[in-house]
């Protein structure tokens, strides 16, 4: 049996959507057995749905765990200053508590963050052995910096996490997580990412960088030339009107597969967003549509003007 959890808040529901189809058509063969763990603050019904649907269609497991109220407040109470000048949100804590929600029985769990596309079979890096650790991950893009402000050998990333529950219960990794980001919050620029490197980093084990191929947006560069798991990183991602490209193709690809297949891109909301699309819309020869952004563009930018010139 093979376990795999996602962790996030209603907010991420259809981009989950996505990452768990591309793990039911290419994330297992068919003599393997799967089992998915989602992990969330809430359900409504018809989130509920979706997930019965994924459940028929794929004949798969699904088994939806709510953090509790002591969980969240637990959450609530740790410092987040760090995190706002980022995309993250409290809820990049929720996976500390998946030794906590899943059943005593399950030993292992390969976690996914939900800007992730599988597609490649994970068996051999679920089955693979953690050799006493009780965490493996790949190491993250800035590895070297991040990890000399923890004092770390190794930074890894926790978008695609291999976890040793037994483990993390026995050694109560939640409550020294926690309490580490409560002891640390100008460390823990990252979170709990932070955090998990901090507490275990005589206990990591590096997997190989194409299980986590960090994918930047508008640009489509990759981390490697080969991934098994693509791993959309910072602000730009694929369910952004202004990042289409190949790379975002995989995301509305499994998007059109799932619950979700109704769904659209995401509008510009920034001036920086706006340009790039316009500059899309152009490479597409979409003139038209493009000028008409740009034409907004500097009607806002000569407001910008006239009001700068008047406050001089």
């Amino acid at each position: 049996m093979i376990h795999v959890a996602y962790c996030f808040d209603k907010n991420y529901r259809q981009h989950f959507g996505a990452a768990v189809t591309s793990l039911l058509h290419n994330g297992v063969s068919a003599n393997e057995q799967l089992t998915v763990h989602v992990v969330s603050d809430s359900i409504d019904e018809k989130f509920a749905t979706q997930l019965e649907a994924l459940r028929a269609a794929h004949a798969v497991e699904i088994n939806f765990y709510k953090l509790g109220t002591a969980m969240l407040e637990e959450i609530a109470d740790v410092p987040h200053h760090m995190l706002r000048s980022t995309q993250l949100t409290k809820a990049i804590y929720y996976r500390c508590y998946l030794a906590a929600l899943l059943p005593s029985d399950v030993g292992k769990v390969l976690y996914l963050d939900s800007d992730t596309i599988v597609l490649k079979g994970i068996g051999s890096l679920y089955h693979r052995s953690m050799d006493g650790s009780t965490v493996a991950g790949a190491l993250d893009l800035n590895s070297e910096s991040l990890g000399r402000n923890l004092d770390t050998p190794h930074y890894i990333n926790s978008g695609v996490l291999l976890i040793n529950l037994d483990r993390w219960r026995a050694e109560q990794v939640t409550a020294r997580c926690i309490g580490w980001v409560a002891a640390n919050p100008s460390l823990a620029r990252l979170g709990d990412q932070c955090a998990i490197n901090a507490v275990l980093k005589d206990q990591l084990q590096l997997i190989e960088p194409h299980w986590n191929c960090y994918v930047r947006l508008p640009t489509g560069k990759m981390s490697v030339a080969s991934p098994s798991i693509l791993h959309f990183i910072g602000l730009a991602k694929p369910w952004k009107a202004w990042t289409a490209g190949r790379l975002s193709d995989y995301y509305w690809h499994y998007i059109a597969l799932s619950p979700w297949r109704n769904a659209t891109p995401d509008k510009a909301q920034t001036i920086r967003e706006a340009y790039l699309l316009a500059k899309l819309y152009e490479r597409q020869q979409r003139y038209p549509e493009a000028l008409a952004i740009m034409e907004e563009l500097l009607k806002i930018q000569n407001k910008q003007l006239v009001a700068q010139s008047n406050k001089d």
